[in-house]
């Protein structure tokens, strides 16, 4: 806003001056967060060690702060989790990261107490290490994970773990008591062994997997840094040319009309933007989705990831507001998503559009998710996510590529349905892995709804 106040480009009118400095605002706005963080962590808490110390301590508040900060960095930086640029940040924290390491959104990461190895992957919404509360004494262990360790979204990892090399925790699982083998993976909650891993139906190379050549990082770097800086320099134009409405209609109408049209400026600069520019580069970039498997170091990876990031920065200026209400079903059928009538949709966590089909009276509770894609061994693979009519994703219930809900049938609070995997209809069935509840789901089809 500063910049906006201040600046003055010679020959120049208003309107274009605050286009040019949108820009450079942006960036300057990424890098104080950045630099903000890293001087707190340090100036604040310092380095972090293995230790116990009780929640009425100095310590306590110092270490309570600094997480709160890394909290408010999941949103205010969440473009920036998941590319090259994270783990730089991620080492100016503390965090030991490995060469190759790809860390997402990632909670409870404990600073010098947590090791990625190389090659390592940390998909989203992982909770690796967290500090352990007991009796009201803070116990802090070291959480290691060795070179190539995969762990999938939603994956616990208790802190003192350590996850050996060339395994995997899957989708919503926890790490077993018992440590993995080299080469082994395990998945549901409490944690079995999987006998096997699906092969791929193509063999990539590792240049494409984990030794990309400079070309590839050199591209890799720039479509990640419009991916982080473009969502971002939307908002401060939304900022920027909103200020410059408003002065001008405040010289002209005065204050108390200007404060009256704020919503208005809020739903023409900002709303209605970040509902359309998502479906703009979804359809420029990607067109529509069908299954694949794509390496990790490869364009239609990229291209995917950038849409699901600016829809994900975007969102709460509007689509999260739009949660629970008709007008969610309007917005994804717009981004591809097959969607019938008197959907209930609590959640709107979809990303590969146009593989999820979601039938008529269905429902997707809180942070319940049809996740359209995993990645496997530094493979992006796409598969359909099928939800019948008058089916029910209960609370944080995660369908994986290629699995289907049946009409009437519902899937649990925090259950997991695997690859392939059909939940029958008029069943519940629950749980990582899931089984049947013992009880069917009474059949809606004699009801006779008005619309």
């Amino acid at each position: 806003m500063l910049l906006f106040e201040f600046i003055r480009i010679p020959g120049v009118g208003w309107y274009v001056q605050t286009a040019i400095v949108c820009v450079p605002a942006a960036i300057i706005y990424m890098l104080l967060v950045f630099t903000e963080l890293i001087v707190l962590k340090w100036v604040v808490l310092g380095k972090v060690k293995e230790c116990s110390y009780r929640t009425i301590s100095v310590y306590f508040y110092r270490k309570w702060f600094v997480d709160r900060l890394m909290d408010i960095s999941l949103v205010v930086l969440q473009p920036v989790y998941a590319t090259l640029y994270v783990v730089p940040f991620l080492r100016c924290l503390g965090v030991k990261t490995g060469h190759g390491a790809e860390v997402s959104t990632a909670r409870g990461i404990n600073f010098e107490l947590t090791e990625i190895g190389e090659q390592s992957f940390v998909a989203d919404r992982v909770i690796i290490g967290n500090a352990e509360v007991r009796n009201n004494i803070v116990t802090q262990k070291k959480t290691q994970l060795h070179k190539r360790a995969f762990l999938g979204n939603g994956a616990m990892i208790p802190q003192g773990a350590e996850i050996a090399s060339n395994t995997l925790v899957g989708v919503l699982s926890i790490a077993p008591e018992a440590p993995l083998k080299e080469g082994q993976s395990c998945f549901g909650s409490p944690a079995v062994i999987m006998p096997a891993r699906q092969r791929c139906a193509i063999n990539h190379s590792e240049q494409v997997l984990f030794s990309p050549p400079l070309k590839l990082r050199a591209l890799r770097l720039l479509i990640e840094g419009l991916r982080i800086f473009v969502p971002r320099t939307l908002v401060v134009f939304g900022l920027g040319f909103g200020l410059q409405v408003f002065e001008t209609g405040w010289k002209h109408v005065g204050l108390w009309p200007m404060l009256l049209l704020l919503p208005v400026f809020y739903f023409c600069f900002f709303a209605l933007p970040s509902l359309f520019v998502p479906v703009v580069f979804k359809w420029i970039l990607i067109g529509r989705y069908h299954n694949a498997e794509w390496p990790l170091w490869s364009l239609d990876v990229w291209k995917s990831e950038f849409v699901t990031s600016v829809y994900e920065t975007l969102s709460p200026f509007c689509a999260d507001m739009l949660t629970g209400t008709p007008y969610m079903a309007w917005f994804f059928r717009l981004m591809g998503v097959q969607i019938g009538h008197r959907t209930t949709l609590l959640s709107n966590d979809i990303t590969e559009y146009d593989m999820v089909s979601i039938g008529n009276e269905a429902v997707l509770n809180r942070h319940a998710g049809p996740q359209t894609h995993l990645f496997e061994d530094r493979i992006m693979k796409v598969g359909r996510v099928d939800i019948e009519d008058r089916a029910c994703m209960k609370a944080y219930a995660v369908c994986l590529p290629g699995s289907r809900i049946g009409a009437s049938g519902q899937l649990g609070c925090l259950s997991l349905v695997m690859k392939g995997e059909t939940v029958p209809s008029r069943e519940a069935w629950e749980g990582a892995p899931i089984a049947p509840r013992g009880k069917q789901i009474l059949s809606c089809d004699s009801v006779t709804h008005k619309s």
